[in-house]
């Protein structure tokens, strides 16, 4: 049997406040969630002429769009570039987390075609106001990222806070591939009205 000490005499004084925290604890982790989708999938639901929503957020918590026109990259089943959110979970959100929440560019082609340099172009790209160029930093396939900070009690119990909070990075991301569309376009061979050429 494990030896108890003053830590467990206050647990144990404690317990249905622990009861009740723990319950608090799961609403806050499964609303967080169920706020981020709604609110991502309303932003997409803004573009989706223009690009493609491709999510696991309740099970993985990530949220990714891609433009339509650069999606399954020479057939290889990846977007050539995304734009997204990710690590969406309350432990993430917190003051005390070590990961944080992170909104990102990324390239799944070029993460699974470790060989093939065709995409280094995206190195010389420029960089989204308020990101850092983090180019192939966190794993091959990064090219920018932004940690979000952490939400503070009052903000989560705030539901429009909570919107912008998830929404503003990927509004920003979006207006900045647009911006930057026909570059991209142009260094990698695609035209308008042909989709996923490479």
């Amino acid at each position: 049997m494990s030896k108890f000490d003053a830590s467990h005499q206050s647990v144990w004084k404690h317990w249905e406040d622990l009861d009740r925290m723990n319950a608090c604890r799961k609403q806050i982790e499964t609303g967080l969630k169920e706020l981020a989708l709604k609110a991502l999938g309303a932003l997409h639901k803004k573009h989706e002429s223009d690009f493609v929503r491709y999510e696991k957020l309740t099970k993985e918590g990530w949220f990714d769009m891609f433009p339509a026109l650069l999606k399954n990259w020479k057939k290889s089943g990846n977007s050539l570039l995304s734009v997204g959110v990710e690590r969406i979970a309350a432990e993430n959100l917190h003051s005390a987390s070590q990961y944080p929440c992170l909104a990102y560019v990324y390239s799944s082609y070029r993460n699974g075609a470790k060989d093939d340099t065709s995409t280094d172009p995206f190195c010389s790209l420029n960089c989204p106001p308020g990101f850092r160029k983090t180019f192939d930093e966190l794993d091959r396939g990064y090219i920018f990222t932004r940690e979000l900070k952490p939400l503070t009690p009052a903000e989560i119990c705030n539901p429009q806070t909570l919107e912008q909070y998830f929404t503003e990075p990927l509004t920003k991301l979006i207006k900045w591939y647009k911006s930057n569309e026909s570059t991209i376009l142009k260094n990698f061979g695609v035209t308008r009205g042909k989709k996923s050429q490479g």
